[in-house]
C-alpha cells in the first residue's frame, strides 16, 4: 500500500484488526460508503448464506433420505445441479472473496479512515494534527502522510 506522499507500507495488525471488525468505527463508515448494490448483498448474505447452505446439503445429501434409492447417476435429478453451482458461487463470492476484499486498503476503507482522520499504517487518530505545507498529515506514530479533509468542513 502507498500513503498519499506515495511511500510504500505494510499495515500495522492493528489495521487489520480494526478492518475485520465489524464494529470499528473505520468498518462502520466503510458501509456507508460502498455501493448500494455491495451494501445491500453483504447484509442479505447472511442471511442468504443459511439458507443456500441448507439447500446445498439438502441437494446434495437429500435424495439419500427419500424413501426411493438412487441406484445410478443418471437417476440422480438434473435439476438439482443448478442449485448447487448457484451456492458454491454465491458462496465463494459472498462469504471469501467479498469480506477479503472489503478487509483491504480499498477506496472505500481509505476514505473512511481520512474522514475519521485515522492512519491507515499504524491505526492512530490523527485528531489535532496540523497538515504541512504540501496539504499532508504527517503521522506521528509511523511518518506515514495523508491528505486528509480539513476538521472544519
Amino acid at each position: 500500500m502507498k500513503d498519499d506522499r506515495g511511500v510504500r507500507f505494510r499495515m500495522s495488525s492493528d489495521v487489520k484488526k480494526a478492518l475485520a471488525d465489524d464494529d470499528s468505527p473505520v468498518c462502520i463508515r466503510t458501509e456507508q460508503f460502498l455501493p448500494k448494490p455491495i451494501r445491500l448483498f453483504n447484509k442479505v448474505f447472511n442471511v442468504a448464506a443459511i439458507v443456500v447452505l441448507f439447500a446445498c446439503v439438502f441437494s446434495c445429501f437429500g435424495p439419500m433420505f427419500l424413501p426411493n434409492e438412487i441406484d445410478a447417476v443418471s437417476d440422480f435429478p438434473s435439476w438439482i445441479v443448478l442449485p448447487i453451482l448457484v451456492s458454491f458461487v454465491v458462496a465463494v463470492f459472498g462469504g471469501v472473496l467479498m469480506p477479503f476484499y472489503l478487509n483491504l486498503p480499498n477506496r472505500w476503507n481509505r476514505r473512511a479512515a481520512r474522514e475519521l482522520r485515522w492512519c491507515m499504517k499504524c491505526a492512530y487518530s490523527l485528531e489535532g494534527v496540523e497538515p504541512q505545507a504540501d496539504g499532508c498529515t504527517v503521522c506521528p506514530e509511523c511518518a506515514a502522510a495523508w491528505k486528509l479533509e480539513s476538521p472544519d468542513a
